[in-house]
C-alpha cells in the first residue's frame, strides 16, 4: 500500500541512510500594506480537480485483505483534488507546495473526519500523493473508508518540485501538514463540506517522523478545528541521533580516534554525492541533517528531534523488533521519553510479521492503522 525504498545489502551506506523509506503557526488570513497583500503560512492558492475514482477500480489485494473485505471496507468513489497552498522551505521562508485531497462521495448531511496521511521517502516526482492516482495508493485507501483525506507533496515534490526537499528537518516536515490542513479548511468551508472536529495522522518511515513533527505542531497550534484525535507514526526516526547512532553500529562504522572519524567523515560525505539516491531520481534533497550528524554526532541534530514532548492526544507508535532500516530503538526512545513527560496515552505497538523488519511490516501497518483508526472514527 505504501511504497517504501527497497534496501540494497551491496551499499551498506545506503542502509545508513536510507532512513525513511518506503515551529507552526500562522493561518490563512492575508496581512495587507497600502493595496499590496502578503501571503502567509496555510494561504490556499488554488485548487484543480484532478478526476473521480470508483471505490470499485481500487484495489488492496495483493496482501491479506481479500477481494470480498475489500468490497466490505471500501465504501465510497471519491473525487481527487490538488490543493496549492504556502507554506515553509528548508530556510523558513514562504512556498507554494502542493497536496492531494482525497474526497469521499457521501450524503452532504454527513459529517466526515479529516486523516492525513504523510508518505515515507521517494525518488521521483511522479510518486508523490497529487501525482500517483493509481488504484492502491494509499490516501485513496482512507478516502474510501470514508474520511475526508490529505496527503502532502512535501516541499520538492510536486509544485515545488526542483526546490531541495528538507529532509528530516523538524520545522518543515511539520509545515508541510499543518498548512496543508489550514488551506484544505478554506477549501471545504467554501465548498460547504462538513467535518465533524476529528482529526486523525499517520505515516510509515518518513511519513512516520512527519508524522510526529506534525503532531506536535499541532497541538502547539491549539487550533479549535484542528485539534488532533490520535495518530499513529509508524518505523520513524523520532531521535535522529539515536536512529543514526544505532545505523551505524548495527554497520560496524562506530568507531574511536580522530583518524577513523576522518574517514568516516570521508566515507559518509562520498555516500551523500552519489549514493542515497538512485542515479534517475529527479527529487533534489536537502542532506544538511546528515552532514550535521557528520560533523557534531548525535549532538548536531538535537533540534531536528521529534520524540520528547507531552502529547494530549493519543499516539500509537507502530514499529518491528527488527527494522534494520530505522532500528526499534528509535521507537523505544519515544515511548520513553513521551511517558516520562506524562503524556496522556502513548503506547507502543510491535509489528508481529515473521521477521519484524521494515519492507515487513508495511501491510500490518496498514491493517492496523484500518482498525484502530476505524474504531474511533465517526462518520465514515
Amino acid at each position: 500500500m505504501i511504497r517504501l525504498i527497497q534496501k540494497n545489502n551491496g551499499w551498506l551506506l545506503l542502509l545508513v541512510f536510507s532512513l525513511l523509506l518506503g515551529a507552526c503557526g500562522g493561518g490563512s488570513d492575508n496581512s495587507s500594506a497600502g493595496n499590496v497583500s502578503f501571503p502567509q503560512r496555510g494561504q490556499l492558492q488554488s485548487a484543480a480537480w484532478l478526476g473521480s475514482v470508483s471505490s470499485s477500480a481500487l484495489d488492496f489485494t495483493g496482501g491479506s485483505i481479500t477481494l470480498s473485505q475489500q468490497q466490505q471496507l471500501l465504501k465510497y468513489d471519491l473525487d481527487l483534488y490538488r490543493l496549492v497552498y504556502t507554506t515553509l522551505d528548508q530556510d523558513a521562508g514562504l512556498i507554494d507546495a502542493s497536496g492531494l485531497l482525497a474526497l469521499p462521495r457521501k450524503n452532504t448531511q454527513l459529517a466526515s473526519p479529516l486523516l492525513s496521511f504523510q508518505h515515507g521517502t521517494i525518488f521521483h516526482d511522479a510518486e508523490a500523493p497529487s501525482n500517483d492516482l493509481g488504484p492502491s495508493a494509499a490516501p485513496l485507501l482512507f478516502a474510501a473508508l470514508g474520511y475526508i483525506t490529505l496527503a502532502p507533496d512535501y516541499v520538492g515534490y510536486g509544485v515545488s518540485r526542483g526546490e531541495p526537499h528538507p529532509y528530516l528537518q523538524k520545522t518543515a516536515s511539520a509545515a508541510a501538514v499543518v498548512d496543508l490542513l489550514q488551506a484544505a479548511r478554506t477549501w471545504l468551508d467554501n465548498r460547504g463540506v462538513r467535518r465533524n472536529g476529528q482529526l486523525f495522522l499517520t505515516g510509515y518511515s518518513q511519513g512516520g517522523y512527519v508524522t510526529m513533527a506534525a503532531h506536535q505542531a499541532l497541538e502547539a497550534l491549539n487550533a479549535a478545528d484542528l485539534q488532533v484525535t490520535a495518530s499513529v507514526p509508524a518505523a520513524g526516526p523520532y531521535d535522529v541521533g539515536a536512529t543514526l547512532d544505532a545505523l551505524l553500529d548495527q554497520a560496524g562504522l562506530r568507531h574511536e580516534g580522530a583518524a577513523a572519524q576522518r574517514s568516516l567523515a570521508d566515507t559518509l560525505a562520498a555516500a551523500l554525492v552519489g549514493q542515497i539516491a538512485p542515479e534517475d531520481s529527479d527529487i533534489d534533497f536537502d542532506y544538511s541533517v546528515l552532514s550535521a550528524y557528520i560533523s557534531h554526532g548525535a549532538d548536531g541534530v538535537v533540534a531536528q528531534n521529534v520524540h520528547d514532548w507531552q502529547a494530549r492526544a493519543p499516539v500509537r507508535l507502530f514499529h518491528g523488533r527488527d527494522d534494520e532500516t530505522v532500528p526499534f530503538v528509535s521507537a523505544t526512545r519515544a515511548l520513553g521519553a513521551m511517558q516520562a513527560r506524562q503524556s496522556a496515552d502513548v503506547q507502543l505497538i510491535e509489528c508481529q510479521a515473521q521477521p519484524a523488519d521494515h519492507i515487513g511490516c508495511i501491510e500490518p501497518y496498514g491493517l492496523y492503522v484500518i482498525d484502530y483508526l476505524g474504531g474511533l472514527a465517526q462518520g465514515l
